[in-house]
């Protein structure tokens, strides 16, 4: 994919290396579809709401808890197997994920539009 020199974005989903100016779209979906199997075992509710969080916001780059567009953070944490995933919250309410056990090893606030 390449990008406008505006929105250069470097991402390494295995070595967990990002360096962002500004998050696409298209790239806040390829989070989603790398994050979603870890939902599978353990919370398929979430799923469901968030899928329909991004049909009703038309895109994936939203909180994928509340679906709020402003304040975003992308979150790298580490599951219970051990593999790191990307996950996009709200400021809000990655504060709340963390603070109930989300195992969270760096957080980078997202450019708004």
């Amino acid at each position: 994919m390449v990008m406008p020199k505006t929105q250069t974005l470097n991402i390494n989903l295995n070595k967990s290396k990002i360096r962002m100016h500004e998050l696409a779209k298209d790239l806040a979906k390829n989070l989603w579809e790398h994050a979603k199997p870890y939902f599978a075992a353990t919370a398929q509710h979430q799923i469901k709401h968030t899928e329909a969080l991004f049909e009703i916001a038309g895109n994936h780059k939203i909180c994928w808890i509340c679906g709020g567009e402003d304040n975003l953070v992308l979150n790298t944490a580490k599951t219970r197997t051990n593999d790191l995933i990307k996950l996009i919250h709200c400021e809000t309410c990655s504060g709340i994920q963390k603070s109930i056990g989300l195992n969270v090893l760096k957080t980078q606030k997202i450019k708004s539009r």
